[in-house]
Order: C-alpha cells, then sequence, then structure tokens
C-alpha cells in the first residue's frame, strides 16, 4: 500500500486526511448515501420479493444509517420515509401512530404507495388512518395505487381514493392505477372524477374507476397512461387541454385498438415522442399480429420511442411489409427464445435493425425500457444489472432474465452492482441483526386467521420506528454529545 492510501486509511490518528463523522460535511454525506442507497426505480417493493429482497435490504441500510449518530440521523430520516410502501394493513396503524406522535414525520413523505390488502374487520380503523396520513402528508407529491390494493373492498377502495382526489390532488404530480392482467377486475358502483388533478405530471387511469369527463385541462401533464377495462369510452380525451403531453400508453386493450383512438392521436399525436401498448388481450380467433397498433405510429410524426406487447407473433412481422419511420426505436415484450433473438440480430430490414425483444418474464415491470434504455448499451456485450432481485442481462438487441442465481452467474454477488444503479454494497451485510430497526422475522410470517387489530400488532415495528423515546434514548447512548469521540466513531475521508 503507497503512503497515500495508508494516510488515506488512518482512523483516529488526526491526521488531516481523516475526518469524524460527525464534522463531516452535510454535501460529502449526501453524496455518500447517493452511493450507499440503490434508487427506488430499481426495486421491487412487494411481498413476493420475499424477506432478502434488494428493498429491504435498502430499508435496513436506511435504518442503520440512522443509528451511526446524530447528523447522520437527520439524513437518513428524511431518506426512511421520503418513500413510503404500505404492503400490510398494520404499516397504515403505525405509521399513523408515529405522525401523532412526531407530526414533523409527515413532512418527509414524498410518495406513498398502496400495496396493502385492507381486510373487512379493519376496514373502519385502516380507512380512518389513512385519511390521516394523507392529510398530514402535505408534501406529498405521487400516490401509487396497485392490484393489490384495488382488490380490496370496493367500500374501502372508494373511500381512499375519493380522499386522495378530493384533498390531495393539488399537490399530486403523480397519480398510478397499477393494474396487471392477472389481477382481478375492480368493479365499483361509481366512478371518480379528474377535475381536481389540474398540476398532474404523470397520470395512470383506469376507466373503470376514473370518469373521463370531457373538457379537462391538464397544462403539465407529460405522461398519460390509460387502463381501458370495461369502460372504453375514450371520446372525452378529444376535448381535454394537454399542451406538453409528450407520452401515451394505452393498458388492456383488446385485439385492435378502441373505438376513437386513433381520433385521439390525430388530436394530441404530433407531439409524442413515446408510445406504449401493454396488457393486450387477444381472443382465440384473432389472427392479426397487431398490425393496426403500429399503424397508429403514422398518425405521431415525432415519435421516437415504440413500446409493445407482442406476444408470440412478432416473428411475422419481419417478413410482412409495414410502413414505419426508420428512426423508430421499438421495444417488443415477447418470449425470447435463441431463434427469435437470432431472427432479429440478422435482419437488415428497417425498422427491426432497432428492435429489441423484451422478455416476458420481466414483463411486470413496465419500466424496464426506460430503466435500461439502448443508450445504455451500443456494444455487443452482455451487461449484467442487478433489478427486481434478477439478474438482468442487457444487449444492444435484447434484455431478459437470467434463471441463475447470483451465485452462480459470473461470480456476482448479490450486491456488486454495475454502474447503473451505483450504490455501495459494503454498507449492505448478508446478515442483519434483530433490532429495532430491522424487518423481523414476523414480516414475512404468514398471516393469522384473525384479522382483528389484536393479530396486526406485531406489523407496528415492520415499517416506522414506533416508540420514538426509545429511539431517542438509544440514540443518546450510542453518540456522545461532548467531542469525546472513539476512534471508532471515525471514517477516512480521501482527499482528491
Amino acid at each position: 500500500m503507497s503512503q497515500m492510501d495508508q494516510s488515506s486509511h488512518s482512523v483516529g490518528t488526526g491526521n488531516p486526511c481523516s475526518s469524524t463523522i460527525s464534522s463531516l460535511p452535510v454535501e460529502l454525506l449526501q453524496l455518500i448515501f447517493a452511493f450507499a442507497v440503490p434508487p427506488s426505480a430499481y426495486l421491487d417493493w412487494s411481498l413476493c420479493a420475499q424477506q432478502h429482497s434488494p428493498w429491504l435490504l435498502t430499508l435496513r441500510l436506511k435504518k442503520r444509517l440512522i443509528r451511526v449518530c446524530k447528523l447522520w440521523r437527520l439524513l437518513a430520516t428524511s431518506m426512511l420515509y421520503e418513500e413510503v410502501a404500505l404492503r400490510r394493513a398494520g404499516q397504515i396503524l403505525a405509521l399513523a401512530r408515529t405522525i401523532r406522535d412526531d407530526a414533523e414525520i409527515a413532512s418527509l413523505i414524498r410518495t406513498i404507495t398502496l400495496e396493502c390488502y385492507i381486510p373487512l374487520s379493519l376496514l373502519k380503523l385502516a380507512t380512518d388512518d389513512l385519511m390521516f396520513i394523507l392529510e398530514q402528508s402535505r408534501k406529498l407529491n405521487a400516490v401509487t395505487v396497485t392490484s393489490s390494493y384495488l382488490s380490496s373492498s370496493p367500500e374501502i377502495t372508494s373511500l381512499a381514493l375519493e380522499k386522495i382526489i378530493t384533498n390531495a390532488a393539488s399537490r399530486l404530480r403523480s397519480f398510478c392505477c397499477v393494474i396487471h392482467n392477472h389481477s382481478a377486475q375492480f368493479t365499483g358502483p361509481y366512478q371518480l372524477s379528474l377535475n381536481s388533478l389540474q398540476n398532474i405530471v404523470s397520470l395512470t387511469v383506469f376507466t373503470d374507476i376514473f370518469r373521463l369527463s370531457p373538457g379537462l385541462e391538464f397544462h403539465n401533464l407529460e405522461d398519460l397512461n390509460i387502463v381501458v377495462g370495461a369502460q372504453n369510452n375514450l371520446h372525452p380525451l378529444l376535448s381535454w387541454a394537454m399542451p406538453r403531453l409528450t407520452a401515451l400508453g394505452l393498458f388492456e386493450a383488446h385485439d385492435s385498438p378502441p373505438p376513437c383512438f386513433d381520433k385521439v392521436l390525430q388530436m394530441h399525436g404530433t407531439k409524442l415522442r413515446t408510445m406504449t401498448f401493454r396488457y393486450i388481450f387477444i381472443s382465440r380467433s384473432y389472427n392479426g399480429t397487431r398490425k393496426q397498433y403500429l399503424a397508429l405510429t403514422q398518425l405521431c410524426p415525432s415519435l421516437e420511442h415504440l413500446i409493445i406487447d407482442m406476444k408470440g407473433s412478432c416473428e411475422v412481422l419481419i417478413d410482412q411489409p409495414i410502413d414505419l419511420k426508420a428512426s423508430l426505436r421499438i421495444d417488443m415484450w415477447t418470449q425470447i427464445t435463441e431463434d427469435k433473438m437470432q431472427m432479429f440480430r440478422d435482419t437488415r430490414t428497417a425498422p427491426w435493425t432497432n428492435t429489441r425483444l423484451l422478455d416476458d418474464a420481466l414483463y411486470d415491470y413496465q419500466q424496464i425500457p426506460h430503466l435500461l434504455s439502448p443508450e445504455s448499451c451500443l456494444d455487443d456485450e452482455d451487461h449484467f444489472h442487478r433489478l427486481f432481485d434478477y439478474v438482468i442481462v442487457q444487449t444492444s438487441r435484447e434484455i431478459y432474465r437470467l434463471e441463475q442465481g447470483w451465485d452462480t452467474t459470473n461470480d456476482l454477488s448479490p450486491w456488486e452492482l454495475d454502474r447503473i444503479a451505483g450504490y455501495v454494497s459494503d454498507y449492505c451485510p448478508d446478515n442483519d441483526d434483530e433490532d429495532a430497526f430491522s424487518f423481523d422475522s414476523e414480516d414475512f410470517a404468514e398471516s393469522t386467521d384473525d384479522d382483528s387489530v389484536d393479530s396486526i400488532s406485531s406489523d407496528e415495528g415492520d415499517f416506522i420506528l414506533e416508540d420514538r423515546d426509545a429511539v431517542l434514548k438509544t440514540f443518546r447512548d450510542q453518540v456522545d454529545d461532548t467531542d469525546g469521540e472513539t476512534d471508532s466513531e471515525t471514517m477516512s475521508v480521501r482527499q482528491p
């Protein structure tokens, strides 16, 4: 080790290259945390990801950072609460109790994801607490409602969504109802209005829940996704004012585009840069090849990126003449096979030379085409990524999931990340101590038969720090308020 390396790693010796934890500049700490904590867009918060998913490991990391010292606590607490994923009913109750004890916690919340199923026995209690959380979160700007929550009682869904729309609408910049083709269809006896979402930038609406009223003005809307459902009347969109719209998605359509969709593109298609067709249901009698959807791109002269669900029909497209821009980048969701990959690699016909195949195994992660853009992989090498608890291979022509685990794949460890995620693996050990700040085994225990409040009391520590006084006492015990810091409380900082 060189003399410079030795000095830069010295601890507690008074060396100018080392600094105590509590005296590190805030800007430097923020930079360290930015590299240590992975972006949430690369993580899967759902319960199906299991106990050691990247999402939970990241959550534990944030809780550990809080325990280092007071300065770290201030920064890490905001990281812990800025993105809230409510995956179990008990977490709603626990978060509401924490906010009642310390109202400043609510001001840290920026996004809320409703992933939890709420049983009828907890309808009143959980709904009241959820409404309280939404009212207190004054800086809330994004809400996502997943199919797990939509499968709850229609009464629960109506109360929560109506509250979000009426009370939080002016603050929201993103509102999304995530629908999967395998989820139960929501059939509520009502439709909510979108009139109050005037400041929205990204909007995903399910036509079975939301009323597409005519004459709405969305002057900031850039990204619109329509989940067709049973209510497939898109005619009101013709009168919507969306001057900044650049991305449009159509979900859960059928063999052919819904009526009036071509007129919607005639009205708004000139500004579109990205268009997405997802969860397209195909009847057994249908023999088409999605040509109707591909033909719609002619109404979008500025279109740069098309994402489309092709399933098993993409091979026949190569031999069929389709009038598409040669510069159009196409991402096709399909079942990837070696023969199919080779066929598209060998083609020299535009626009198929600009086509990527996306693995159906990653179908529910709709952000994949954007997270792994073609510009991030221009060479012919295989790029490996750790996303959503999977090993994902990206090439210039395909994105697919490897079946092997991390232990057998290219000697990669679970937290050895490439340049895209860019965070420090050393902060995330494989084994987590059981303490007040980490998820315990009860988080993934099977649900009890009794859905009463008592049966979910063990959930209280799953997401938040429920006993604030005990937490503060822990900090006081671990952090010396004076300048008598020990050598173990220092960390080296390499000078440029």
